[in-house]
């Protein structure tokens, strides 16, 4: 497809149809370096919205993961431990507890050695441990399901 020019000879109008796989602009009587600092702007101003979707994107990948991991995280939390007097306590496998140990000498040797630990040490690992298996399966569950609203939601705006 290409461009269309229409000249009104009346009045000097052109009118210009630009179509979709065409890199014409129309300067809208623009000429010189309103016309450059024009094109540089909309440059600007078509960069900065790709760099938007493309941050809004990152951001949804962050929060669908956040949103995923939160019940294994939760899970894993609360191994062995009763919220409630009445709640009944539940001993962790093994594997859990000495998971949790070296998880524990790892944070203070980071607390004790030259930089100092801002927060809790993120426990890697912890989805293996067999007490989380149930939790597990449904934190990746949750991620697929996710994944996939995203995914259909980037089809349909690519779409239009």
């Amino acid at each position: 497809m290409g461009n269309v020019t229409d000249k009104n000879h009346s009045n000097d109008e052109v009118t210009l149809k630009v179509f979709k796989d065409s890199p014409h602009v129309w300067a809208g009587g623009l000429e010189g370096r309103d016309l450059a600092n024009w094109l540089i702007g909309k440059a600007n101003a078509i960069l900065y919205r790709v760099y938007q979707q493309e941050k809004l994107e990152e951001h949804r990948s962050t929060v669908t993961e956040l949103e995923a991991a939160e019940a294994l995280i939760v899970a894993y939390a609360g191994l062995g431990l009763s919220l409630q007097s009445y709640d009944p306590i539940h001993a962790p496998d093994k594997v859990a507890i000495q998971f949790d140990i070296d998880l524990g000498r790892e944070f203070r040797i980071r607390q004790t050695g030259e930089r100092i630990q801002e927060g809790p040490v993120l426990p890697v690992g912890y989805p293996l441990l067999p007490d989380l298996a149930e939790a597990k399966e449904e934190h990746q569950r949750k991620k697929a399901s996710s994944l996939a609203q995203v995914t259909s939601r980037n089809g349909s705006q690519e779409d239009e």
